[in-house]
């Protein structure tokens, strides 16, 4: 039992008589209280509560003795309203009293129905917040579970006949079980109907009262297949009206998400004839039909995209957005083709490669102020990722000339993975410079000092914006104060991005003696995730166009400067037709009109999430430098492949959970770079101001404000 504080204020209208029958008025309502009776040492409160109003009655007994000035008792009620605790204020003839009484409704006798009646024919029950008892038999048993062991799920063996209406319900118990259950087991339940997370529930204190074991069959009932339709409305409707039940997917479903670190994978039915689920293809064919494979019940299996798995067999279950089967049996697994197939091969003396590689929280082992704890690896793990990188780049990508990194820790981190083996002979220098993130994962660009040169100070940008969405620590904590900023109209504000873009200009060299060079600029790119408490409720999309346009208006500042070869590369976090991405692709000027080109792969994709195949890793050109775009290929092996292969050094797969995109250009050598950039040799960390560049840092400029723009430069002695 349970007590809620919400104040109360109640008083007397009179003083006590000889009869012990007092009115009492409410001082929120004004509403009339019925009376106030003395009783022999013993006191009891009956309440009443209505939803319509905040006014409460009371019918309070007491003995007039046992009250002292601001005595606190406990007082038992024999209703079945919402368990509150009542502050109430007693004007007595012996004094004021304010006595504070926690109030503790005892449990009625719960009404029995059936578990169709429970789960409705609606996403939520009808019967939520009610006192149940229900009968059924045990499908699956998730209490020996050791990291969750939350309870079982029931299901009538016979249900109602109507195909809306579940027959299956999960009891949750949470990690105490007092009475044990197993497949099979004939069971009675008493406990109040939930939704947890999307999940019709029935919430029991476990004990022998409440959970009853009334006998045992061998025979389960039959689980129904699952064939849910790709429409996602459809699709979604049609799980639901099997939440809590026995179903089976049948043989052969192709796995279209890989196993990740909690043991989840994703499938589809194989009769719909679907091997990928693209998240372009929602609102034409839909995501419906994806169903979760879970391990609750024991069982799952380590998965790649292409795999098809047979043997599942389980309840359907609901959580974060996606409905799940967790087996109860073995699964059998058939390997399906593997992806990993190297990119960027076969590059000729008059071409050049460019990719973009999120790298995923790579840290060094050293755990420093304000590190990330959880992502620090061990001596052990990093000496396994720095192999699984080096040896990414150097086979999966073919050694590329500039590849773009983010989630980079440090220089040391990138100075780590070139040092090895796989990439010991390939001429690479790395360029990072410091960045705001409050895990300390910054951008960087990798590039082959045998055909590029850096030309300049790489240097990185920023805009003081005034949004207030938690994209940053509080300013009072000791590793956020970097992030805040004063707007050039005086308002305080944050950096809009957390991870500025890094600006490196360079020229490319021919492979061979015939000689020549291209200018380039390369912006590498990691927007602000989807990820964290976004009070628009919109993931940041707010931010991160924000932070698209800014780009594009830096963008356009170097093609009107005479850089006409720019690319926009990174992790953009976010897909082809949202916000950010129009921002870039769908203006009119030279930064807001680049050519995406990612969306050319065959197949597109560079990231799978909750089974759907999706474009977050982007390599965006002005008109220029697309002139002398050849083709654009994806390497394929990180996304499809299970978490568990991260641990395994001797793999180049499953270093990250991003697919790095890899453009190739014929080059158009014999230029001569335009830079706009200072040159190399200017104190490091200095601030200056650019005239004649290219944004506001302000939040609603005029037409008519004065163009301006601070840079951040950072010598950069090594390039």
């Amino acid at each position: 039992m349970q007590s809620h504080a919400v104040p109360l204020v109640r008083q007397y209208d009179g003083g006590l008589n000889d009869e012990g029958a007092k009115k009492m008025k409410s001082e929120e309502t004004g509403a009339s209280i019925p009376q106030f009776f003395i009783a022999d040492s013993v006191a009891y409160i009956l309440l009443q509560s209505f939803l319509e109003t905040p006014s409460l009655f009371l019918f309070v007994f007491f003995a007039a003795s046992w009250f002292k000035r601001d005595e606190r008792c406990s007082v038992h009620s024999s209703s079945t309203v919402a368990l509150r605790r009542y502050s109430v204020t007693l004007a007595l003839a012996l004094g004021l009293v304010t006595p504070m009484i926690s109030v503790v409704p005892s449990v009625a006798a719960a009404d029995t129905v059936t578990i169709m009646q429970i789960e409705g024919s609606d996403d939520v029950s009808p019967l939520v917040g009610q006192v149940v008892m229900t009968s059924g038999v045990v499908t699956a048993s998730q209490q020996e579970k050791p990291t969750q062991g939350t309870g079982f799920y029931l299901q009538d063996p016979n249900g109602d006949g109507d195909p809306a209406t579940s027959d299956g319900v999960f009891v949750f118990e949470g990690k105490n079980h007092p009475v044990k259950v197993r497949a099979g087991d004939l069971v009675t339940v008493t406990g109040k109907v939930t939704e947890f997370r999307g999940l019709t529930e029935i919430s029991v204190t476990p004990s022998a009262t409440t959970v009853q074991v009334t006998g045992h069959t061998e025979t389960l009932p039959m689980p129904v297949v699952l064939n849910p339709p790709m429409k996602t409305a459809d699709g979604l409707r049609s799980l639901e009206a099997l939440e809590g039940m026995l179903v089976r997917m049948p043989d052969g479903a192709p796995v279209v998400g890989p196993t990740n670190r909690f043991h989840e994978f994703t499938i589809v039915n194989p009769a719909l004839g679907v091997s990928r689920v693209f998240q372009k293809d929602e609102g034409i064919t839909g995501v419906g039909a994806i169903v979760e494979v879970g391990d609750q019940s024991g069982f799952s299996a380590n998965v790649k995209v292409g795999d098809t798995v047979s043997g599942i067999v389980g309840p359907l279950s609901y959580s974060f957005g996606v409905y799940r089967v967790d087996p109860t049996q073995a699964l059998a697994v058939t390997p399906g083709p593997d992806n990993a197939q190297p990119v960027g091969v076969n590059v000729g003396a008059d071409e050049f490669t460019l990719g973009a590689f999120n790298i995923e929280n790579f840290f060094d082992p050293i755990l420093g102020p304000g590190d990330d704890k959880d992502s620090t690896p061990s001596q052990a793990m990093y000496k396994k990722r720095l192999a699984k990188a080096s040896t990414a780049i150097a086979t999966q990508l073919n050694a590329p000339t500039l590849l773009g990194i983010e989630e980079a820790e440090n220089l040391t981190v990138l100075n780590d993975i070139l040092a090895q083996p796989a990439l010991a002979s390939v001429p690479y220098r790395a360029v990072q410079l410091p960045g705001l993130d409050p895990r300390g994962i910054n951008v960087a660009l990798l590039y082959r000092t045998d055909r590029a040169s850096v030309v300049g100070d790489p240097v990185t940008f920023n805009e003081c914006v005034t949004l207030n969405d938690n994209a940053y620590p509080p300013r009072d904590n000791p590793y956020g104060t970097q992030d805040y900023c004063t707007t050039l109209d005086g308002k305080a504000g944050n950096w809009l991005f957390p991870r500025p873009p890094l600006v490196v200009h360079l020229t490319v060299r021919r492979a061979d003696s015939v000689g020549g060079s291209q200018p380039l600029v390369v912006i590498v790119n990691h927007l602000k995730s989807k990820t964290g408490s976004d009070p628009e409720n919109n993931n940041y999309t707010t931010r991160r166009t924000r932070e698209a346009e800014a780009l594009a208006r830096y963008v356009d500042g170097l093609v009107q400067g005479g850089d006409v070869n720019v690319a926009v590369i990174g992790d953009l976090n976010d897909f082809p037709g949202t916000p950010p991405l129009d921002a870039l692709t769908k203006g009119a000027t030279p930064g807001s009109s680049l050519r995406a080109v990612v969306t050319e792969a065959n197949p597109p994709y560079t990231y799978v999430f909750s089974g759907q195949s999706e474009i977050l890793d982007h390599i965006l050109l002005t008109s220029g430098l697309a002139a002398s775009f050849t083709g654009i290929e994806v390497g394929h092996f990180d996304a499809d492949y299970p978490e568990e292969l991260s641990k395994d050094g001797t793999k180049p797969t499953r270093l990250s959970d991003h697919d790095p995109p890899l453009a190739r250009f014929k080059g158009t050598f014999g230029g001569t770079p335009s830079v706009i950039m200072p040159a190399a040799g200017r104190p490091p960390g200095q601030s200056i101001q650019i005239a004649g560049s290219w944004y506001v840092p302000t939040d609603n400029p005029p037409d008519d404000a004065p163009h301006a723009s601070l840079v951040t430069l950072v010598g950069c002695a090594s390039c």
